[in-house]
């Protein structure tokens, strides 16, 4: 019975051996780098195109560095638009291509208004309690949040305050990537049109899930406004303490 190939050997205990499996990740390495450089690199080629094609002399100044980080073959997660489709003059005769960073608005609402209103300053200088205690609640706040920020379409990101104005909603809130793709029209080379009515009945879907919310963020302030490594004095006990 003939034995094994070199070949055959060499497979399985290579991938067992600490060289084996360094071997084979560096080739992993090298593939995602080629394809690193492949889907990124060609940003630059597409920019070049962008501007032949529209005519345009240079880009906006609204240009961000989202365009370079994100594949060339990138899709805005609302409108499903690739960059050369959204892409078009602005009215000074310059490229406008932007994508931005669409996030939730609500935990920045709460931290700056009604957290700083109970908490006082955090200390340059913190003992490691008071440290537990503002990284908790730090935590805490995050997750009122109720989707991670994502990159989008500077069209699609300028849909959300139309359509909360439309809802009526209030300032600090917004509208989730998949939830302004339900009251929005995309068009090639220019905005999205908002559907009033849709962004109204999606706002009126979503209530129920802002009052939960809503109820967490006072449960936040009132274990905040309890705790004495968190919470600021008032007049009394400043007088108290000199």
């Amino acid at each position: 019975m003939a034995g094994p190939s070199a070949e055959s050997e060499y497979a399985p205990l290579g991938r067992r051996t600490p060289a084996g499996r360094a071997a084979c990740a560096g080739k992993r390495a090298l593939r995602e780098q080629d394809n690193f450089i492949h889907r990124y690199r060609g940003n630059e080629d597409l920019l070049a195109q962008l501007l032949e094609e529209h005519g345009a002399e240079r880009p906006s100044d609204e240009l961000t560095i989202a365009f370079f980080a994100t594949p060339v073959d990138w899709r805005c997660p609302v409108c499903a638009r690739a960059k050369w489709e959204f892409a078009r003059l602005n009215h000074k005769g310059w490229l406008h291509c932007r994508i931005v960073s669409h996030h939730d608005h609500f935990p920045d609402d709460f931290h700056l208004q009604r957290v700083a209103a109970v908490v006082r300053e955090r200390p340059r200088v913190c003992s490691r309690e008071e440290t537990a205690a503002f990284e908790a609640l730090y935590a805490e706040v995050d997750t009122l949040e109720r989707f991670r920020p994502v990159d989008i379409c500077d069209d699609c990101n300028r849909a959300d305050p139309h359509g909360k104005k439309a809802a009526g909603a209030p300032s600090y809130f917004t509208f989730a990537p998949h939830e302004i793709a339900a009251f929005i029209t995309p068009r090639i080379g220019a905005g999205v049109e908002v559907d009033a009515a849709k962004a109204k009945a999606t706002y009126e879907t979503i209530r129920p899930a802002l009052a939960i919310i809503s109820e967490r963020a006072a449960s936040i302030l009132r274990r905040a406004r309890a705790n004495p490594l968190l919470r600021r004095l008032d007049e009394a006990e400043l007088t108290d303490a000199a």
